[in-house]
């Protein structure tokens, strides 16, 4: 899937070139709160029903890509544009072609609390001849903070949306370092 996530990044990349400091502007960037994507919860892999864990059991797999982030204050707040990209790819098991993937946007302070969490799914529905496709979600987080400039302290954490036994597959099947 590597392949596929780099493509992912350039579009989101391409996309979002005036955040990059590319125009006259100033750099949004400068005042936007850090993104990051959560270790543990950045892949899913979905079996289906049933004992079996091996790879003729997978429905899918999804990873969380990359997350584009750019700001802009506003009057004791900033808004925050945010892209969330996800590619996914279809296991053996999966004889619809379909599969949702969930995933959380949560906005966390300075101080690690967490501020305000949200859900949201993408529908991933693969063509005939295609195992691997990828998504791009656009969000619009606005973050209540006393100053703009304090904006930088602040994180937003972009995660898929595990049970408890996929958190536990994760954590097994982490490559070691």
């Amino acid at each position: 899937m590597k392949p596929l996530f780099a493509a992912l990044a350039a579009a989101v990349l391409v996309t979002g070139c005036s955040a990059l400091g590319l125009s006259e502007k100033p750099n949004p960037r400068s005042i936007c709160p850090q993104g990051l994507i959560l270790a543990d919860a950045g892949e899913v892999t979905i079996f289906r029903d049933g004992p079996g864990r091996d790879l003729t059991d997978v429905v899918a797999q999804a990873k969380v890509a990359d997350v584009v982030i750019d700001c802009k204050p506003e009057r004791r707040q900033v808004r925050v544009d945010l892209q969330v990209a996800i590619a996914a790819e279809r296991g053996p098991a999966n004889r619809a072609g379909k599969q949702p993937i969930d995933y959380f946007v949560a906005v966390v302070d300075p101080q690690g609390q967490i501020l305000n969490r949200q859900s949201f799914r993408m529908n991933f529905e693969w063509p005939e001849n295609r195992l691997r496709i990828g998504q791009i979600d656009e969000l619009e987080p606005r973050i209540a903070i006393e100053a703009p400039d304090k904006a930088p302290g602040y994180q937003i954490w972009v995660g898929l949306q595990l049970t408890e036994e996929q958190l536990a597959w994760n954590r097994r099947n982490k490559p070691s370092r």
